[in-house]
């Protein structure tokens, strides 16, 4: 759904800018593509930002906001907005009409102000993505940082990297004592760590790049739950109540 801009300055915090920059490595690495942007919402209930590669998908909701409206906004300015943010604790970001007749994007705080070209564009239909997994019945709750430990752990190299090979992806998978995650080196053999979670239930496992899941691992700060769906073809969704977060198949 296409909203318009907004017709006011947006009030964000500086907390909200700290967890919004979790996102920026969801991104596409280039700002010249919708994809390598960030996507601001209101609904006219909550506020939302999202980020995609289209490989991982991570929402971060900002909370109440009775306004509706659409804003690209580039990573650049994300990183750049705590710094404008000192006695305060809150910014206003707002699209500005420049006397050339071009638009940018600001954000203005009592220690200063930043600005980038404004950019308009056809973001995916991130919420339709959401609503396949959003609500999803739990498989696994974890602690994220030793899910994300273990899947490094797991993906030490035994064995000389082959350039001409593309990464090996690692499984991942729950029995009723916790997870497991594995991978098999074409060498050296198997590596398989299994971790006691604070809630799980068997599941099939999934293949996945660890890398990919490592960067949605660190939007989570403590617990994460994690549901892998029923089939093959269905998304590994990651929640805590306020980052939503999706692995691509």
């Amino acid at each position: 759904m296409t909203r318009a801009l907004p017709d006011a300055p947006i009030v964000v915090s500086l907390a909200e800018w700290t967890q919004v920059a979790k996102l920026v490595r969801l991104a596409e690495p280039y700002e010249t593509g919708v994809m390598g942007q960030l996507r601001l919402t209101a609904d006219g209930n909550r506020r939302f930002w999202y980020a995609t590669d289209s490989y991982r998908l991570g929402r971060f909701d900002a909370g109440p906001d009775l306004r509706e409206y659409e804003l690209l906004v580039p990573p650049r300015l994300v990183l750049m907005a705590s710094q404008v943010c000192r006695n305060e604790g809150r910014t206003e970001l707002f699209v500005a009409d420049d006397p050339e007749g071009s638009r940018t994007l600001r954000v203005r705080g009592d220690a200063g102000e930043v600005s980038v070209p404004h950019r308009r564009g056809h973001f995916p239909d991130v919420e339709a993505m959401v609503d396949d997994f959003d609500g999803r019945t739990a498989d696994l709750a974890v602690t994220a940082h030793r899910l994300a430990d273990a899947l490094a752990a797991v993906g030490h190299r035994p064995e000389p990297a082959d350039p001409e090979v593309d990464p090996l992806p690692v499984h991942i998978g729950c029995d009723d004592e916790g997870v497991w995650v594995g991978i098999a080196w074409p060498v050296e053999g198997p590596s398989r760590l299994r971790l006691v979670a604070e809630r799980s239930r068997p599941t099939e496992s999934k293949p996945v790049y660890a890398a990919q899941l490592d960067d949605l691992l660190r939007l989570f700060d403590d617990v994460v739950e994690l549901s892998f769906g029923e089939w093959d073809g269905d998304i590994l969704s990651l929640a805590d109540g306020r980052f939503l977060a999706g692995l691509m198949p």
